[in-house]
């Protein structure tokens, strides 16, 4: 029945309605990107997230794809590559490193870091460090 209701509400967004504050839609997309933010320091799977909102995937990927444009999973990622950036722009070179800042947020693989961090901000990672 919740289930069913979350599609009800998902399907209302989609066509266009206004979804009340109070809507449960609403309050799960809210909590959605709450929980995303809340997990910056690790990459989360989208059934993870859904398991935490106790709504399906489906649910949530259409969530983020309405309110973001984008997957839930590219939304964390790009929330991660903010945080680091924030990092690296308030950083003091000589105290703080690329990696820390990119081991800091989940980011495993430094090189695809640094590819996905000058996709995203046009200059590599060390570069807004060094300034």
């Amino acid at each position: 029945m919740e289930e069913e209701l979350a599609w009800r509400l998902v399907e209302a967004f989609v066509a266009g309605e206004d979804l009340d504050p109070g809507d449960p839609g609403d309050a799960t997309a809210r909590r959605a990107e709450e929980l995303v933010s809340e997990h910056l320091d690790r990459p989360m799977s989208l059934a993870e997230v859904a398991r935490e909102l106790g709504v399906s995937p489906r649910t949530v990927s259409r969530i983020f794809r309405n309110r973001h444009g984008t997957s839930p999973i590219a939304f964390l990622r790009r929330r991660r590559l903010e945080a680091a950036r924030c990092d690296l722009v308030d950083a003091e070179p000589g105290q703080e490193s690329v990696t820390q800042v990119a081991l800091r947020y989940g980011f495993q693989h430094l090189g695809r870091f640094a590819i996905d961090y000058r996709r995203s901000f046009g200059e590599s990672p060390s570069e807004t460090l060094s300034q």
